[in-house]
């Protein structure tokens, strides 16, 4: 039950980090770039996890 409601959390969170990260990588801003990056690294690895 909570790793679907996690799973579905992250799927539904990614499309925004991703529009996010869109916009920030236009601007040039590499502090944020790193921090969007790491992000959804994170995201990827969590959802990896769920899946085991």
């Amino acid at each position: 039950m909570v790793k679907s409601i996690i799973r579905a959390h992250h799927i539904l969170h990614t499309p925004l980090i991703l529009t996010k990260c869109h916009k920030i990588f236009n601007r040039r801003n590499y502090y944020l770039q790193s921090r969007c990056i790491h992000h959804l690294v994170a995201t990827l690895f969590h959802l990896y996890l769920l899946t085991l």
